[in-house]
């Protein structure tokens, strides 16, 4: 059971997309079997990082017992913080990034914000200068 169950992005290194503060994380929800998902455990394994205020970093579906950060501890952009994963609401092994502006990002009133990268390359094309906002269908390579 590897690649050619969960896909190559089980297992794979996440590393913090910004610095901050690790202010919440679930990492004992188990990953779903290949091709099943569990409607009923939402993000699964994920971490929350107060970036600034109004701030609030999630990774989700990260892997069973990867998470290697705790709650206080402040990371560093670019830190290894956990591996994907398939826990949660999803059926493939996948990363979901999302900001959002409220610390409980399960609150109905918490909403996203615009996220923006710097430094970016991207699979396929020039690589864009300065500050860059996805669009639909970006693949970015390290």
């Amino acid at each position: 059971e590897g690649v050619e169950a969960y896909g190559y992005t089980f297992g794979q290194t996440i590393l913090a997309p910004c610095s901050g503060q690790v202010i919440d994380r679930v990492n004992t929800i188990p990953d779903n079997p290949p091709r099943q998902t569990a409607r009923d455990q939402g993000p699964g394994n994920y971490i929350v990082i107060e970036k600034e205020q109004d701030q609030y970093v999630v990774l989700a579906h990260l892997k069973q017992n990867s998470i290697q950060v705790e709650v206080g501890e402040q990371v560093t952009v670019g830190q290894s913080i956990a591996q994907c994963g398939k826990s949660g609401f999803v059926t493939e092994a996948s990363l979901f990034l999302v900001v959002f502006d409220k610390p409980n990002v399960f609150d109905p009133r918490s909403r996203s914000q615009m996220i923006f990268f710097e430094g970016v390359k991207l699979l396929g094309t020039s690589d864009p200068e300065g500050v860059y906002y996805p669009q639909r269908g970006d693949y970015f390579i390290p």
